[in-house]
């Protein structure tokens, strides 16, 4: 199995472990524009290895070490990528992490996770198919499709009582894999892709988690009105919502 060290040399042509100077580190990774290409290698990776997390296994996760012990009670934080599988540029987020703890430079451990490792798949072979379709194309890949190509449910609309339902699909064992890892985390990023370039904060905890979102004044209180609408007409729920009551959770962007 591909090793943390060998994708990043792979990827950057770089060993990052000679690199603990900050801005050596920066001009290394962020010179490398990650392709569809790249980020496929980096989800092989996440989705071929699992985690322990309180006694259950988490597949198609992986931890990130800080290479150093964290204070005692202090938890990992996650990345969650690809909640929608259509949206790979979490696996950026990831590899960032595993460049900073190869560097040395991580200040405490990373979890990470594909949110949806089937519609994921399904999108990376989608693209490499037909890698010049227009993107639009692939977004059947968002959620996922059956053996008779019917789209499988939203991994970010989860049934508001999926903790209590026997874990007999994917959508619904994904959802009991997410929330148990989020119980034992600090606080989560996760990390959505939009077609246009831009960097935009929509989910959240906290309101002042927007304060670097260029539209924070209309997304103040959305999620949760977004949230709530759902939950109150299709019996479903968001990730918002889910986890924006664990007390673990110190920030949820």
């Amino acid at each position: 199995m591909t090793t943390i060290g060998q994708l990043l040399r792979d990827l950057f042509n770089q060993d990052f472990t000679s690199l603990s100077d900050s801005d050596a580190f920066h001009s290394a990774f962020f010179k490398k524009t990650l392709t569809i290409q790249n980020l496929k290698k980096i989800f092989d990776v996440v989705s071929q290895s699992s985690i322990t997390v309180a006694g259950k296994t988490i597949p198609a996760a992986i931890l990130i070490p800080c290479g150093k012990d964290m204070p005692t009670g202090e938890m990992p934080f996650q990345i969650l990528a690809q909640t929608h599988g259509n949206e790979p540029a979490g696996l950026a987020g990831i590899a960032l992490a595993m460049a900073l703890s190869e560097a040395g430079l991580l200040r405490r451990d990373i979890i990470g996770l594909i949110g949806n490792p089937l519609a994921s798949s399904q999108y990376f072979d989608a693209y490499l198919k037909d890698p010049h379709a227009r993107q639009e194309t692939r977004d059947a890949y968002r959620c996922g499709l059956d053996a008779e190509g019917n789209l499988l449910p939203d991994m970010n609309r989860i049934p508001t009582d999926f903790m209590s339902r026997t874990a007999d699909t994917h959508h619904l064992k994904r959802a009991q894999e997410i929330y148990h890892a989020s119980l034992h985390v600090c606080g989560i990023a996760d990390i959505h892709t939009a077609r246009g370039n831009m960097v935009c904060f929509t989910d959240h905890k906290y309101d002042g988690e927007l304060k670097y979102s260029p539209i924070r004044s209309l997304l103040t209180g959305l999620a949760g009105a977004i949230a709530a609408y759902s939950s109150g007409t299709s019996n479903v729920q968001t990730w918002k919502s889910i986890l924006a009551n664990l007390p673990n959770l110190k920030s949820h962007t």
